[in-house]
């Protein structure tokens, strides 16, 4: 299920730079066609506890034309380096939508591959950055044997 988050003015003064992309898009009647950007990077590694760690941002390599909603995400990641916190990491996709100046929150902790529908209500802009976050449950501090995500892929369905 999708959350939206709430974002300081500091935040939201960050989106317009966040993967070189502009937010300055023309205006213009939607053709309702489909279309797909897909990422691959790195995953975060949890060096502390207790607190979320963000891994590469993922973002289209093109600007889309507005108004781009999206349709479907789909994502795997790689699961086999938790080691020992497995039971008590958690993971969550964080989508900052670029037009709207918004952040949403995705649980992918029992889901290392799979695909949602976003409902059109949520209005979420093709033109985000999406990336994965890892918690290493809730000891505050240094990790001696950190976990961490070897990949994330991120693919984006939307209708332009």
């Amino acid at each position: 299920m999708l959350t939206q988050l709430i974002l300081s003015p500091e935040e939201q003064g960050v989106l317009p730079t966040l993967g070189g992309l502009s937010i300055v898009r023309k205006s213009g009647p939607s053709e309702n066609r489909l279309a797909k950007w897909a990422g691959l990077g790195p995953g975060p590694v949890a060096l502390d506890g207790g607190q979320w760690i963000n891994g590469v941002a993922l973002c289209p390599e093109f600007q889309i034309p507005y108004p781009s909603r999206i349709a479907s995400l789909t994502w795997k990641w790689d699961n086999g380096r938790l080691g020992e916190w497995q039971h008590f990491a958690e993971l969550r996709l964080m989508i900052l939508d670029l037009e709207a100046k918004s952040c949403w929150t995705l649980d992918v902790t029992s889901t290392p591959a799979s695909t949602i529908i976003v409902p059109e209500n949520s209005r979420l802009s093709a033109n985000c950055a999406i990336a994965l976050q890892l918690k290493a449950g809730e000891r505050i501090g240094k990790l001696y044997s950190p976990p961490f995500v070897k990949s994330v892929e991120v693919a984006v369905r939307y209708r332009f």
